[in-house]
């Protein structure tokens, strides 16, 4: 059982001071979320961390590490609630507290990968190239300190510590390029603690908040357990295990053992220390190699043979030689190892084999779990302890490009830090959802107002969101699992159900007794919407969607012209100019405080004394009674639709939606007809929208090909695309075909992309990943409920979509199993 003696002299900021009199500089680095599909993005990122590499080696050495943090999501939720509607504040908190609870129940410390880079800085006094009794001042001091050192003594001076200071900021002189910051002294102070709770359950705050003294407050023991490190201390023990990478395949191109460590179903922590080779040590190296080589060369040339391996060889120590000859690049020695815990030896263990086997099986790279050196790998990646060859059995030597290949910094991270939990990142291929789902460590949360919101580093300021895909993917479920967290928002929504199934699974659950009984919250929630179902067959109803009743000007005027014409074929342009000229005169009326509606256009127009006029007349009069187009044509005395509620689903009884694919010509009059429909329900949604500056509103609108399939559609989902920021309105268009918005694709700041096999090369290109076979084939194989997700930062991952609430999935429905279809189900399994 060992207590590890305190390295630490002193943290300052970003800079951890030793009482070996050295100072390392440490940052947090910014991750990049780049989908493993996107390889032109990933090439570019390699290529700037390459560089990077390169500027910082006069540094010598670096220290780089991965940890799983937790993302403590209750001080999250707390935030998030502030934006809670004081009378849903209840609900939205019981449902943030049940999200917690079995999150947590599946995946124990809920994580988050954050990235850090450790550089050491040379002492400045020590390394002045003064002459005289300065210069003479400078050697007293260096023998000093390796006095001091020597006796485990520490005295840094505030003139060191002063000089340290002024010679980090040339470190983030070479920062350019990549988003990286200077560690607060609080999270630094974290990361030093975090070596000695590793496994173990703690408050970051708490931890944060160590002072030097008892930064180090932990029993390690090796004794009893060869192989791990069991952890003792105040939240009580955990065992750990340093995995370093013993060999590597000689190609190490794509070996990305930071992205791997993310790809596990527990925490997996990477940590790395590297340290530039000497120039003429690894000239020499060089130069004895290829000796080797030539006399090897020799002896095969002699017996007429050659070496495949030899002659690549050759190749690569040419090619070598090059680079730090002609291009000046710096070598590096590396230990790189990933670290994994468990509450006891054998969950440790279990981990650790899983590790192994992946990162052979994937990689062809070989991790040990050494015996006697598990000690001696926690000291080496301590911060601010150096470099040393206790570990030369693992050290690794390459140039920078190499290195770049590993990936740090690439992030599994998606949505927004703060948010309501929608699933899952969940990048490859898997059985089915469930197994995508828990096979997946990395939440995502999302904010549906924080697009609007002017967000540092987000790529858009568009609050619209697209959620697109082949029918029974898995779009209706997002939008209702979405619809009913903003449901506990401040701001009023509004949904157009076409379907009109909502209100029918909603209140179907809510007969449910046990479900009355037990989700008391569900109830409250359920019973906050409000209803408006639009029944041509009932009087009060009739003309509720008349253009004339909400809109003014050429608004009124297009719209109606628009539903006339997807409905009626006008035979001769004396009779548009007929309709034209009376709906000119019914808006007219209306601004002298008259009231009208459309039937007095179809009235005027068989009153007409012209007989083609009023032939016409006839015609349109006796196709609108009696048909679901009376929702539009009124007499002006029609109350239109109460919006005044908080929550409101819309649904047209008796619609009867076309197939998408429909040609015009082949569509039935009652397929015209719901058409027709949807462009004043669209006007009449855009007036929703903007009827307070002052107060944020949300439109879902499913089934949304049915306006850009009706007159002039595109126009009409541009004219609510338009509404957004400036009337802190948001849209949500949910469609089949992402060909259905296809002109106002860059109106949107997130996007849902389900599977759709007609336009796969379509979907890539719009959310941003390539055309490869490998995305082609990993959307192909996308289960129900996954998609690819471009969240506000423009990330891009593949997002399995959780609900963690039954009574919620249950209300979900959207299809009624018959008994057979359920025997097939249970058969099949």
């Amino acid at each position: 059982m060992v207590k590890y003696k305190n390295p630490i002299d002193s943290i300052h900021e970003n800079l951890l001071f030793t009482k070996d009199g050295e100072c390392w500089a440490y940052y947090s680095f910014s991750p990049k979320n780049i989908h493993a599909g996107n390889e032109d993005k990933l090439n570019q990122y390699k290529r700037s961390f390459e560089m990077l590499l390169v500027r910082l080696a006069k540094y010598k050495d670096l220290h780089l590490s991965m940890l799983p943090v937790e993302m403590n999501l209750q001080e999250r939720f707390d935030i998030l609630e502030q934006d809670y509607d004081p009378d849903m504040l209840d609900v939205g908190h019981y449902y943030n507290q049940r999200a917690i609870t079995v999150l947590r129940d599946e995946l124990g410390t809920i994580t988050q990968s954050r990235f850090y880079l450790g550089v050491k800085i040379k002492n400045p006094i020590f390394h002045t190239k003064d002459s005289g009794l300065k210069g003479i001042a400078t050697i007293i001091r260096q023998i000093n300190r390796r006095v001091m050192k020597t006796l485990g003594v520490g005295m840094m001076t505030s003139e060191e510590k002063e000089a340290f200071e002024e010679k980090e900021s040339d470190v983030r002189d070479l920062f350019y390029g990549i988003a990286i910051n200077p560690l607060p002294e609080k999270e630094l102070r974290y990361i030093c603690r975090y070596n000695f709770i590793r496994g173990l359950p703690h408050d970051y705050l708490t931890e944060s908040n160590k002072t030097k003294e008892n930064i180090s407050d932990t029993l390690l023991d090796t004794a009893r357990q060869p192989r791990y490190i069991r952890i003792e201390g105040e939240y009580g023990e955990s065992y750990c295990s340093f995995i370093p990478i013993e060999k590597t395949k000689k190609d190490i191109a794509n070996m990305d053992i930071f992205r791997t460590a993310q790809d596990f179903p527990f925490p997996v922590e990477v940590q790395m220390k590297l340290k530039v080779y000497r120039k003429s040590d690894v000239q020499r190296k060089v130069s004895m190699t290829g000796k080797r080589f030539s006399e090897t060369d020799g002896e095969l040339s002699e017996r007429d043979e050659q070496d495949e391996e030899l002659i690549t060889g050759k190749s690569d120590l040419n090619q070598l030689r090059n680079e730090l000859s002609n291009k000046n690049t710096p070598f590096f020695n590396w230990v790189a190892c990933y670290v994994v815990t468990g509450d006891t030896k054998d969950i440790c263990a279990e981990r650790a084999k899983e590790v192994k086997l992946s990162l052979e099986q994937e990689y062809h790279i070989v991790g040990t779990q050494p015996i006697a050196d598990q000690l001696d790998l926690f000291y080496l990646y301590l911060q601010g302890a150096d470099f040393n060859t206790m570990t030369e059995n693992w050290i690794q030597s390459t140039l920078p490009v190499a290195i770049a290949e590993l990936q740090f910094g690439i992030s599994q991270r998606l949505g927004t830090s703060i948010g309501q939990y929608i699933g899952r990142i969940t990048n490859g291929i898997y059985p089915d959802l469930m197994s995508a789902i828990q096979g997946s460590r990395f939440i995502v949360l999302n904010h549906v107002f924080l697009a609007n919101e002017g967000i540092a580093g987000a790529v858009t300021d568009s609050p619209h969101t697209l959620i697109s895909g082949q029918t029974g993917k898995g779009k209706s479920f997002l939008m209702k699992i979405i619809f009913n967290y903003l449901s506990f928002l401040k701001g009023k929504v509004l949904m157009i159900d076409p379907k009109s199934e909502v209100k029918k699974w909603y209140q179907e659950v809510l007969k449910d007794e046990e479900i009355r009984k037990n989700y008391p919250m569900f109830v409250k929630l359920m019973e906050n919407i409000h209803y408006v179902t639009l029944d041509a067959d009932k009087p009060e109803n009739q003309g509720v969607l008349d253009p004339l009743t909400f809109l003014e000007g050429t608004k009124a005027k297009d719209t109606i012209l628009s539903m006339l014409k997807q409905v009626f074929i006008i035979p001769e342009i004396r009779i548009e100019n007929e309709i034209m000229r009376i709906i000119d005169e019914l808006m007219l009326e209306r601004s002298d405080g008259k009231q009208v509606g459309l039937y007095m256009l179809l009235k005027r127009l068989e009153n007409s004394d012209d007989e083609d006029f009023s032939s016409f007349g006839e015609f349109m009069r006796r196709r609108v009674e009696g048909s679901i187009l009376e929702l539009a044509f009124s007499n002006g005395k029609t109350k239109g639709l109460d919006m005044s509620n908080k929550v409101t689903v819309l649904q047209i009884e008796g619609l009867q939606l076309p197939d998408q694919e429909l040609a015009r010509e082949d569509m039935t009059d009652q397929d015209k007809m719901s058409l027709s429909l949807m462009i004043p329900l669209a006007k009449f949604c855009q007036t929703f929208g903007m009827a307070d500056k002052n107060e944020k509103t949300t439109i879902f609108f499913d089934e949304a090909w049915t306006i850009t399939k009706s007159h002039g559609g595109n126009r009409l989902v541009n004219e609510l695309l338009n509404v957004g920021r400036s009337y802190n309105n948001q849209l949500y268009l949910v469609t089949p075909s992402i060909g259905d918005v296809n002109q106002a694709i860059s109106n949107f700041g997130m996007m849902y992309c389900f599977d759709e096999p007609q336009e796969r090369e379509r979907v890539l290109e719009f959310v941003g990943l390539e055309d490869t076979e490998y995305n082609r084939e990993l959307m192909a194989a996308m289960q129900k409920g996954q998609c690819f997700y471009k969240d506000i930062y423009g990330s891009v991952g593949q997002l399995s979509i959780d609900c963690p609430f039954d009574e919620w999935t249950k209300a979900f429905k959207t299809v009624e199993k018959s008994h057979s279809a359920e025997m097939e189900r249970n058969f099949a399994s």
